[in-house]
């Protein structure tokens, strides 16, 4: 342990590496950075010993880990409460607010949203033209209820 050189935190960056295209997570690829930076570090100041090694290397990979939840936080698939909109579209627009293009007669309607109609349910009758929220999804249906 005592003779970690350059080249062992390179092979372990690879090995990160390899991992990280075979779960698709973006979770490796940061400690694969920070071993990366670490081997940096030792080839330009080979006197390091393991043990700072090992804190620069659990620095950096803390720090990757924590940059890298902050970038998975704000992706786009999530809307503004948390949701992940990967596979259910209709979970972005809750909280959106919109104006009817069409009444909406028996607690149902359409509503278009940028080049999409959405299928939307309200428990009470609106007008065309009345404000609304949404506040919940289900499935490709928007819940909704009058914007106040």
């Amino acid at each position: 342990m005592h003779h970690l050189l350059f080249w062992h935190w390179w092979i372990l960056a690879g090995i990160l590496l390899v991992g990280e295209i075979l779960s698709f997570t973006s979770f490796l690829l940061w400690i694969a950075v920070a071993a990366f930076v670490t081997g940096i570090v030792k080839f330009f100041v080979p006197t390091v010993n393991w043990q700072w090694q090992m804190v620069l290397f659990a620095i950096l990979a803390v720090i990757g880990v924590l940059i890298a939840l902050m970038i998975l936080k704000n992706r786009k698939y999530l809307n503004k409460k948390g949701y992940h909109a990967l596979n259910s579209r209709a979970r972005t627009h809750i909280g959106k607010k919109f104006s009817l293009d069409n009444p909406i007669v028996n607690g149902e309607g359409k509503i278009k949203v940028g080049d999409t109609y959405w299928l939307i349910q309200c428990e009470a009758d609106l007008k065309e033209g009345e404000d609304i929220e949404v506040i919940d999804a289900k499935g490709t249906t928007l819940i909704v209820k009058p914007k106040k």
